[in-house]
């Protein structure tokens, strides 16, 4: 994997990670209404996060696990 896809990864987790903080901030934000609609979506969001999360995680793993792989890569001049 070249530097710039790992770059680029990177950037696409810092991006996940934001759209999730937001999501979270709604969640909270929202937290008191009673109307069942929001109820139920505040269930879905809820867990497509967790699902989201999840799968983040398993995201930073590779990309962490790639850049140690990289550094182990000879340079040759």
């Amino acid at each position: 994997m070249t530097t710039s896809s790992l770059l680029s990864n990177e950037k696409m987790i810092r991006d996940i990670k934001m759209v999730m903080a937001d999501a979270e901030f709604f969640l909270r934000v929202t937290s008191d209404q009673v109307n069942t609609d929001i109820a139920e979506l505040h269930d879905l969001i809820s867990a497509r996060l967790a699902d989201a999360r999840c799968r983040l995680n398993l995201l930073e793993q590779k990309s962490m696990s790639l850049e140690f792989d990289m550094s182990y890569v000879p340079r040759f001049a």
